[in-house]
């Protein structure tokens, strides 16, 4: 049985698994998911390939009823269980692509990669606005607020300065 997409890419045995041993890599990931995507990106693995990699680990254990995964690593078991389109959510997520080194400008750019297509009676772009708001919410509470530019006019010079 081949893995999931996004998984097997990430350090699950490549070729033929055995559910089992598929069942064991998705709980070693759920325990200790810095491990994973910090080799990921040891390896050259971008930010965007570590948000598909968790997503697909979580589209894995919301398919099969029968995980129970003890102790998981309390960031992913918050992005887990959160609905995408909360803040909880992204924190958690975000959370854990900062503790594996990534920068702001890499989640931001893999967030904008990642854009959702429309919901129920929502237009894409009203769908779309609504995921940033959440997703720029959730990367203000991990890395901060961003520095803020602002034009001065002293001594009738225009000059950009960053709080």
């Amino acid at each position: 049985m081949k893995g999931p997409s996004g998984i097997a890419d990430a350090g699950c045995p490549m070729g033929e698994t055995s559910k089992d041993d598929m069942r064991k890599f998705i709980e070693r990931v759920v325990r200790d998911p810095l491990h994973y995507l910090i080799t990921g990106r040891r390896n050259g693995k971008s930010c965007l390939d570590c948000v598909l990699f968790l997503q697909a680990v979580r589209d894995e254990i919301r398919s099969d009823s029968s995980y129970a995964i003890a102790n998981p690593s309390p960031p992913y078991a918050q992005f887990h269980r959160s609905s995408n389109c909360t803040v909880e959510h992204h924190v958690a997520l975000y959370d854990l692509l900062k503790s594996a080194g990534y920068s702001r400008i890499d989640v931001n750019a893999a967030l904008l990669d990642f854009l959702p297509v429309e919901r129920g009676s929502e237009t894409r772009g009203d769908t779309v606005r609504s995921y940033l708001a959440i997703a720029g919410r959730a990367l203000d509470v991990v890395f901060g607020q961003p520095p803020r530019e602002t034009v001065s006019h002293a001594a009738g010079a225009d000059c950009l300065t960053v709080d």
